[in-house]
């Protein structure tokens, strides 16, 4: 583990985030506790109002029922969402991966915070990669 770092225990797995990086606030006070989630944060901190607003409402927990693949569940965001919501939420998320923080940790961050019940896994994607993906397609809308 690099001597510079910040450390963070998620049940069995550590996840590393770069010192320099500002830490992530959890909104969930409850499950960053009892999962031992400890992300030291500094004055800057993540606001997930946008990503929650649209992730977590296309991609919920049901959202299998209501579309066929996650693409259609991002172009029905991207069609009936005001585009200052999508640039919103495409800064939150670009922000969230500035950190540099590991796969694991996005995956707690996007459903314990954000509410998004889509795994990138089931297309062979790391969430870095699918959420890069995601902000782009909403930049393209919202600019």
């Amino acid at each position: 583990m690099p001597p510079d770092s910040k450390t963070v225990a998620l049940r069995r797995a550590t996840v590393v985030a770069p010192a320099a990086a500002p830490g992530v606030q959890f909104r969930n006070l409850w499950y960053r506790q009892s999962h031992s989630i400890n992300i030291a944060h500094t004055a800057m901190t993540l606001d997930f109002r946008a990503s929650s607003q649209l992730l977590g409402s296309y991609l919920h927990q049901g959202w299998v029922k209501k579309f066929d693949t996650e693409a259609a569940a991002v172009q029905a965001m991207i069609e009936s969402e005001p585009g200052e919501v999508l640039a919103a939420a495409s800064n939150e998320i670009r922000d969230l991966l500035s950190f540099g923080l590991s796969d694991t940790a996005l995956g707690i961050i996007m459903t314990h915070d954000v509410g998004c019940y889509f795994d990138p896994k089931s297309k062979h994607k790391t969430y870095r990669e699918w959420l890069g993906e995601v902000a782009e397609r909403l930049e393209t809308k919202a600019g």
